[in-house]
């Protein structure tokens, strides 16, 4: 149901299952690939329900998948700039984190083009530097 809930980014929905379970963003993966709700919110360009997510848990920002990406690899490399931008106030550090293939989100923001993403991942380096 989560994972449904992240698809659609129904934030009606994942207020409705914290309300029924309040742990279910305790069990982190809604995939095979150990990917969180955020993860998916992220690569679909759910602002509004990532946003949400992180109010409820602000560690999923931080959490990896299988590949070693965060949300913030998936948002950068699919372009969702106002999730970039979320993920970035909660925790700027994790501009710096490399995945299996030692890219970072600049990396793949670069590589796709994403204009508006590069521009917020390179000012947010400069700040955690």
């Amino acid at each position: 149901m989560l994972y449904d809930a992240s698809c659609s980014g129904s934030v009606e929905s994942l207020k409705k299952l914290m309300e029924e379970d309040r742990l279910t963003l305790a069990r982190i993966s809604v995939t095979n690939f150990n990917e969180t709700a955020l993860h998916i919110a992220a690569m679909l360009g759910h602002a509004a329900f990532a946003r949400a997510l992180v109010g409820y848990q602000p560690n999923l920002v931080r959490e990896l998948d299988s590949q070693g990406c965060s949300p913030l690899h998936l948002a950068s490399a699919n372009g969702h700039v106002e999730i970039v931008k979320l993920l970035l106030v909660e925790d700027s550090s994790v501009c710096h984190v490399r995945d299996q293939d030692g890219r970072t989100p600049l990396h793949l923001a670069v590589m796709k083009g994403r204009g508006d993403v590069i521009r917020e991942l390179v000012s947010a380096q400069e700040q955690v530097m």
